[in-house]
Formats: structure tokens, C-alpha cells, sequence
């Protein structure tokens, strides 16, 4: 929300998105757990990395 033209980035919100679909969907198709819970850590790496780039951008 705080984010100027240039500092936005389409392909942040996207990989964050679709890794976040991609959770649900695992979810929703009631996989192998172990399937879940991985696909979760790779969710929660992926958002955890995006954060940390946006917070060194905004500093």
C-alpha cells in the first residue's frame, strides 16, 4: 500500500499468489501430509524472502 510506482514489484505479488494458491489447492485436494507441510515451508520461505526484500527496500 505504501509502495510508489517504482518500488512495486507485479512479480512479488504474483510468486506470492500463486505460492500461496498452490498451498490452498494441496489443501483442498487433501494430499499426502507430508506433501502439505512442504509445500507450506516452501510458501512460508518464499513470503518470508519477499518481506525481507521489501523491508530493505523501504529502509
Amino acid at each position: 500500500m505504501n509502495s510508489t510506482a517504482e518500488s512495486f514489484n507485479f512479480i512479488q505479488l504474483t510468486l506470492c499468489v500463486v505460492f500461496s494458491m498452490g498451498y490452498n489447492a494441496v489443501i483442498f485436494a487433501q494430499l499426502k501430509s507430508r506433501l502439505i507441510f512442504n509445500v507450506l515451508i516452501a510458501t512460508l520461505l518464499v513470503n518470508i524472502a519477499l518481506i525481507v526484500i521489501n523491508v530493505i527496500q523501504l529502509s
